[in-house]
């Protein structure tokens, strides 16, 4: 049968409204797939950026120690103050190498799938202490005095010591890399119905309310290249909010133009009641923790 023209028309306009919808989700499709190339090539970049810090945040260290040492070495033995100041440095060179090292072995461990939290009853109150004076000498350095409150004055509480430490060791970091000159750092712990919060507040130099979202993204910076002004390689926060999340807890920042306050909060659980006891809660630090 032969169709007129009129008829032609109506048939292929017909046609084509049925093929609008395949239409539309064909461009929908290639739309999401150009969103997800976007985010992958998003992703290498900040891979990359962050093998070459943690690149240079290894090496540095090393360096620093190994001419230090050199120079103890070589000097005299009467000139104990300047070998002390050295020592000192050494020291603290170790620490933070140490420090990073550990954070880079947890999120291997949480990306791996691995890090279930071995849960004892803790004494919240001496980690914590314990990790106040294991960044005193950094703390120096900057004249900061770090104030610590807690209510109870002593508390116990059912949870992976090393997993706590190394969340506590990345908050105490952060607020003392972005914390101004002479000024303080508050941390308090408190004993709530619903679980354990811990807020550890600086007065620094803030987060603004658009970049609040980036902070715990991995790998992320909010400076980068030859700008960076502050140490760290972008990881810190991600494994202390996933950490968090390994707990069953969470992590959460309030900031304004001065100032950051992080607040960890942790849940009480009931299949975590029954645990072992650890008085001194770690002094080994975060062995093997976590990321993603």
């Amino acid at each position: 049968m032969k169709l007129s023209d009129e008829e032609l028309i109506h048939e292929l306009q017909l046609r084509l409204s049925e093929k609008q919808p395949s239409l539309k989700e064909m461009n929908d499709l290639m739309a999401q797939l150009q969103q997800l190339n976007k985010k992958l090539e998003q992703s290498e970049t900040m891979k990359s950026n962050f093998l070459s810090n943690i690149r240079n945040e290894i090496i540095n260290p090393f360096t620093a120690i190994l001419g230090l040492s050199e120079s103890i070495l070589k000097s005299s033995g009467e000139d104990m103050d300047k070998v002390k100041t050295m020592a000192s440095l050494i020291h603290l060179e170790a620490f933070g190498l140490d420090f990073q090292l550990r954070n880079i072995f947890a999120a291997a461990e949480l990306e791996a799938g691995e890090g279930h939290p071995q849960i004892i009853t803790t004494e919240i109150t001496n980690l914590l202490k314990g990790a106040i004076d294991s960044f005193k000498e950094m703390a120096n350095r900057k004249i900061l005095v770090i104030e610590f409150s807690s209510s109870p004055s002593e508390i116990k509480f059912n949870t992976d010591p090393l997993k706590f430490q190394l969340i506590i060791s990345n908050l105490l970091s952060n607020a003392i890399e972005f914390s101004y000159p002479d000024s303080k750092i508050n941390i308090y712990a408190g004993l709530q119905s619903e679980g354990l919060v811990i807020k550890v507040t600086d007065y620094g130099i803030g987060i603004k309310a658009v970049d609040v979202p980036k902070i715990f993204d991995r790998f992320q910076q909010l400076e980068s290249g030859m700008t960076k002004s502050h140490k760290g390689h972008g990881l810190g926060l991600a494994v202390a909010q996933a950490l968090a999340e390994n707990l069953k807890g969470t992590l959460s920042v309030s900031s304004g133009k001065q100032g950051s306050t992080f607040i960890l909060f942790l849940p009480l659980s009931e299949e975590w009641n029954n645990s072992n006891y650890s008085e001194e809660g770690n002094d080994t630090f975060f062995i093997n923790e976590e990321k993603f």
